[in-house]
Parts: C-alpha cells; structure tokens; sequence
C-alpha cells in the first residue's frame, strides 16, 4: 500500500464516491484486500521522488511487486551523475543486494519509465529559480483547482515568452516543454501542440 491507496481506500470502505471529475486518481483501493483478504498484486508501476536538503542531489524510483528501481541522481553545474540500484522488494526487504550489474535490461526499462515520469511531474528542486512552469495558468479561484482553461487567468505566468516563440520553444524541449490543458496534443514544427 502507499499513501496514495489511503483515501481510495477510506473512500470505498465508507461507500463514498470521490468527487474527481477531471482526474483519474493515482492510489487505487485496497479495501477487498482489507476486508475480504483478497490479494491485490500491483503490475503498474509506483513513482517517487524525493529531493534532499543537498543541492543538485535528487533520488527517484519506480517500483512494483516485481522490481524497484532507485535512481540517485547528483547534478553539478555542467552535468549530472546517475547511479542505479535496482532490488527484487519480495526477496531482499531491506534492499542490500543491488542487482542493477545482472539485469541491464529491467534497469533500462523502468529507468525509461521513471524518464517519461519526471517529463510529465517535474520536480519543483530542478529549477534553478523559482518561476512556475511554462505554460502554467494561476487558477481564478483555489478553491475548485484543477479546473478548464477558461477558469484560469487571462494570462500566463510570469517568465513565460512570447506567443511567437512558443512553437520553437516547442520543438526545441520536446516532451519536456510546456504544459498543454484541454486538448490533444498533436505534432507540428516537432512540438506538441493544441488542435
């Protein structure tokens, strides 16, 4: 179970619907496995991060029932280190053996899974100055966030460029640009943008 299971989880034992109309939420419920003694393999892969008080050192993982992979990563000013530790949780609970150098394989894997991740949830520490991120639209009211475009400000966040330089911008950091609200995403000059 993780922390994110825990309301899902309270909700469906209270017979209480959650009202997320925009999102699917990222727990799931484990009441049958609590009250009927189901067991409930997870197939789909967690993610977490963490960042350390240590400037430029961040960790990530993603994990299953099968595999957990722990990226350290530790950034200088012109490049970055990443040291994988890769554990089978069932068979080594307390994470001693690192079998990364046996399964090159499984490590690149799920190393591409936490990459696609991190693309889609930055991590806030990444930044080298507090601006939000491109494209990011302040709610009108925070009370009802996550809402549609139009429930946003007029205008973007501070630190954003220029409408005119938004389709290069787009094609120059690819999956890593900006975020899109409301719509497909579709290829044009090599970025993603709206229909």
């Amino acid at each position: 179970m993780t922390a994110m299971d825990v309301f899902p989880t309270l909700a469906e034992a209270a017979a209480v619907t959650p009202g997320n109309e925009r999102f699917e939420l990222d727990g799931r419920s484990l009441w049958p496995a609590l009250d009927e003694r189901q067991r409930m393999p997870r197939e789909e892969l967690v993610f977490f991060a963490s960042e350390t008080p240590i400037r430029g050192s961040f960790m990530f993982t993603a994990f299953n029932d099968h595999w957990k992979l722990v990226q350290e990563v530790e950034q200088g000013l012109l490049s970055a280190q990443v040291s994988n530790y890769l554990f089978r949780i069932g068979e080594d609970p307390y994470e001693r053996n690192n079998l990364a150098p046996r399964y090159p394989g499984v490590v690149a894997r799920l190393a591409e899974e936490i990459h696609h991740w991190r693309m889609l949830y930055p991590v806030a520490g990444t930044r080298h100055e507090l601006v939000p991120p491109p494209g990011w639209r302040a709610p009108r009211d925070w009370a009802s966030y996550p809402r549609t475009l139009d429930a946003t400000q007029d205008s973007p966040a501070p630190g954003m460029p220029p409408a005119f330089a938004l389709p290069a911008l787009d094609w120059q950091h690819g999956e890593a640009g900006r975020l899109i609200y409301d719509c497909q995403p579709y290829r044009a000059l090599g970025g993603g943008l709206c229909k």
